[in-house]
């Protein structure tokens, strides 16, 4: 019953709400699905992308794209938590985006998928642009390549 009322008054869907239905176990499956649901689309990208960490540079390839974040695809690169500098390039742009990442979440042997700390407005949108046009792009049409073209 006290656990009821915690939750009642903190709010089972609040961030302090779903830690407390963590820690006591009480998280239910609606809870979990919410929790995981992505805030922003992301669409299909392959191009290489560099990274610095410690120190040491590296590059990767990306697999998808969203303005929260990236899935890059390489092996054993980075402990969760790390924060690593990238730099990459969407088709079609001038620039190179330059940000920081946090890595969320690995998927063994394939990649991890990191989060973007500190996206400047227009990458933000630049990066916007370039899902919605992928999103709406008619399937089975030509895809972006790591040379560039279609």
């Amino acid at each position: 019953m006290l656990k009821v009322l915690i939750l009642r008054h903190i709010g089972a869907n609040s961030c302090i709400g779903i830690l407390f239905a963590i820690i006591i176990g009480e998280m239910d499956e609606e809870a979990k699905a919410k929790k995981n649901r992505r805030a922003s689309p992301r669409a299909p990208l392959r191009v290489g992308i560099d990274y610095s960490y410690e120190g040491v540079a590296g590059a990767g390839i990306t697999r998808d794209i969203s303005t929260g974040g990236v899935f890059i695809e390489c092996r054993g690169c980075f402990d969760l938590g790390s924060m690593v500098e990238v730099s990459f390039q969407l088709p079609g742009s001038e620039e190179p985006i330059q940000a920081m990442i946090w890595v969320a979440w690995e998927k063994k042997g394939e990649g991890f998928g990191a989060q973007f700390l500190n996206l400047n407005d227009e990458a933000r949108v630049e990066i916007e642009d370039y899902v919605t046009r992928a999103l709406i792009r008619p399937r089975g049409s030509a895809t972006q390549t790591l040379a560039g073209s279609a």
